[in-house]
């Protein structure tokens, strides 16, 4: 550490969440959000941050009460307490906190989805997947290849149920 002050204006995201103690995300010529690598990844302030800071899985519908919201395609998903304004909005998951399981192993229920793996890319340490579920929406997944065997390697065609932690969700 050298105690000096650099201000380094990027498009490369990967490089700004690796070397910046602070990020200052703008959106034309207008500050989004301003926080450490690791708030502005996991706790988003905005739609345009989201979707410009990572990959991210987004769900158009809107807030039915406090700590439920359905999906313009019907599907239904709990979100944070902390939602309570009922309305229209945007429904965020990362890629890295979807869950598949095997169809035959699980059945669909509140706060999952049954779909069909269109598209699995073994990358070494994980698998990164994107499945299509019943009402036609496209979801990425990012499974640790450590936490699965394989006899569960899921391919395309395969059959599944995609969930994922109730605290996953952010709401828009």
């Amino acid at each position: 550490m050298i105690g000096l002050t650099t201000i380094f204006a990027t498009h490369n995201r990967d490089g700004a969440l690796c070397v910046a103690d602070r990020i200052v995300v703008m959106a034309a010529g207008r500050v989004e959000q301003v926080g450490t690598p690791r708030e502005i990844y996991q706790r988003p302030t905005t739609r345009f941050v989201t979707e410009f800071i990572g990959l991210t899985n987004m769900f158009t519908g809107g807030l039915e009460a406090p700590g439920s919201s359905r999906t313009q395609a019907g599907e239904r998903f709990a979100v944070p307490p902390a939602c309570s304004e009922p309305g229209a909005s945007v429904l965020a998951i990362r890629p890295e906190h979807v869950r598949l399981k095997r169809a035959a192993a699980m059945t669909g229920t509140e706060d999952s989805l049954e779909a069909t793996v269109e598209d699995a890319g073994f990358r070494g340490a994980l698998t990164k997947l994107i499945v299509r579920t019943a009402s036609g929406a496209r979801l990425a997944a990012h499974l640790q290849n450590a936490d699965t065997g394989r006899d569960d390697e899921l391919r395309p065609g395969d059959r599944v149920v995609a969930s994922w932690p109730a605290d996953a969700p952010m709401l828009f």
